[in-house]
């Protein structure tokens, strides 16, 4: 179930499990978080943090790869293109997280580089990026959740 915080306090929350699961701090403040629960428990949340405008930032953390249903996906993907209206998605991993890296290219992410020493234990990261443009074509947008584009627009 994809699932919008419904109090400040819901909010806060998922923010402390993204920081927890990502294992780097989530400033709860300025901020936008959808929740993705599996049999009723947290599994994943989307942290888009950074927004100007013309892009955001998502961090995404989680406690299992089970969350990552096309459903959920298209959630993540379409609230910063078509809600946000951004033109831009940009995402990090660290470089040492190979899973992620194939998840973030499995869904359209392009790797733009690495960013030495980012973490603060002086860890690596691997940037990816999608555009707007990318994402529209993408069969994440429209994802009717029946493995196919919804009819409806």
């Amino acid at each position: 179930m994809i699932q919008a915080p419904r109090t400040p306090d819901e909010h806060r929350d998922f923010c402390a499990f993204a920081s927890d699961a990502i294992g780097a701090p989530v400033n709860p403040e300025g901020v936008a978080t959808i929740g993705i629960r599996r049999d009723k428990e947290i599994a994943a949340v989307a942290v888009y943090h950074h927004y100007d405008g013309h892009g955001v930032e998502l961090a995404l953390g989680s406690t299992t790869p089970r969350w990552a249903t096309p459903h959920a996906i298209s959630a993540v993907l379409t609230f910063p293109f078509i809600h946000l209206g951004v033109q831009r998605l940009s995402a990090q991993c660290r470089l040492s997280n190979k899973r992620s890296q194939r998840l973030m290219k499995g869904v359209g992410f392009m790797r733009e580089g690495k960013l030495h020493c980012f973490y603060p234990d002086n860890g690596h990261a691997v940037i990816f990026g999608m555009t707007r443009p990318y994402f529209l074509r993408s069969k994440w947008h429209g994802y009717g959740g029946s493995g196919r584009r919804s009819s409806r627009r």
